[in-house]
């Protein structure tokens, strides 16, 4: 039998994104069966978390834009 995962995207401000993880792994949501994506939002304040926090987050994917600075970039901003 398969197992079925469900798949939770977290688009909000961290401050309320870290009450989500803490509860999510209070109930047990944050083990095998369940997957968290992080968006930008919160994925650019990961480093100023402290670590109870991030120790809830353990396995969480977080994406996060990288635009390169380029010549093309620095015409752009320029205008």
């Amino acid at each position: 039998m398969t197992m079925q995962t469900r798949v939770f995207i977290v688009h909000m401000a961290p401050s309320l994104g870290s009450q989500l993880f803490a509860k999510a792994k209070e109930l047990g949501m944050m083990s095998e069966g369940y997957v968290w994506i992080m968006t930008n939002g919160m994925t650019n304040y990961f480093s100023s978390l402290n670590s109870s926090v991030i120790d809830t987050m353990q396995g969480v994917l977080g994406l996060k834009t990288y635009v390169p600075v380029t010549e093309e970039l620095e015409n752009f901003r320029g205008r």
